[in-house]
C-alpha cells in the first residue's frame, strides 16, 4: 500500500502541479509538502491533510490510504459529496 506522501505526490503530479503550486493552492508551505512526499513527515496534521485534499479535489481518506484498493486510484469526486 502506498504511503500518504506517495499518494500526495501521485495526485499532485496527475494535475501537473509543482510542490510550490500545490502549496499556493492549499495555503501550505511547499517545504512541508516536500517533507511529506519524501517520507520525512509521514503523519501530517489533520488541517494540513484537509487543505491538501481540498486543493487536489480528492479526499483525506484517499491520501491516508484508509481503504485497501487494488488499483490505487483516486476516488470519484461524487464519493466526496456529503449526504444531506
Amino acid at each position: 500500500m502506498a504511503t500518504f506522501g506517495e499518494r500526495l505526490a501521485k495526485a499532485r503530479e496527475k494535475r501537473g502541479w509543482t510542490q510550490q503550486e500545490l502549496g499556493a493552492r492549499a495555503g501550505i508551505r511547499y517545504e512541508t509538502i516536500s517533507r511529506i512526499e519524501n517520507g520525512k513527515h509521514a503523519e501530517p496534521r489533520v488541517y494540513v491533510a484537509v487543505a491538501l485534499a481540498k486543493a487536489l479535489g480528492t479526499t483525506v481518506d484517499y491520501l491516508a490510504g484508509m481503504y485497501a484498493d487494488t488499483a490505487d486510484s483516486e476516488p470519484a469526486a461524487a464519493l466526496a459529496v456529503a449526504v444531506g
